[in-house]
């Protein structure tokens, strides 16, 4: 983490790394303020480890139960992001609070992209099987209105960018979290 005006080191992880291939910044659960930060090593690069970090830099887990970095969504009420776990059957998926409830069942196809297609800040989830497209939108009314993610340009960049092969959950170039 570093200060945007001066480039100076606020905190970072202490420790060597080999290949970061994924990272994510998400508020995933209301009993810590602020976003987590988490990320996972690629093997390639020798090493598998994988890390959990509060906002303030505190390590919250090494290895064990840390989430994937790739499939995360604002889906239901409240500004924690949810992410999948797969389903019983083979391309499908759960949508789930992270270490919680399942908060919708049977996801079916490969995740095309997620984003906010409707317009309501929650975000939709475009999903791919033989000779299909569909999109997912939740059924769990909002509690708030807030502006349309899409008009975040920071947001658009990242739903581009997973257009191009890039599956990385889009971000805002805002707070947005609990």
């Amino acid at each position: 983490m570093v200060d945007a005006k001066t480039g100076k080191s606020i905190w970072n992880i202490n420790r060597k790394t080999f290949h970061v291939g994924d990272g994510m910044v998400a508020d995933i659960t209301s009993s810590m303020p602020g976003l987590e930060c988490f990320a996972s090593e690629d093997r390639k690069g020798g090493s598998n480890d994988k890390y959990l970090l509060s906002a303030n830099g505190t390590y919250i887990q090494v290895n064990g139960e840390i989430p994937g970095c790739r499939n995360w969504a604002w889906w239901d009420a409240d500004k924690i992001r949810e992410t999948f776990i797969s389903g019983q059957h083979k391309n499908q998926s759960n949508i789930i609070k992270w270490k919680g409830e399942t908060l919708t069942h049977n996801i079916e196809g490969s995740i095309l992209m997620i984003g906010d297609l409707y317009g309501d800040w929650r975000e939709e989830i475009v999903t791919s099987l033989p000779g299909e497209i569909r999109i997912y939108s939740t059924n769990i009314p909002a509690k708030d209105r807030r502006t349309c993610l899409m008009q975040d340009p920071i947001y658009r960049s990242y739903i581009c960018q997973r257009s191009m092969g890039y599956p990385q959950a889009p971000v805002p170039s805002y707070y947005l979290g609990e």
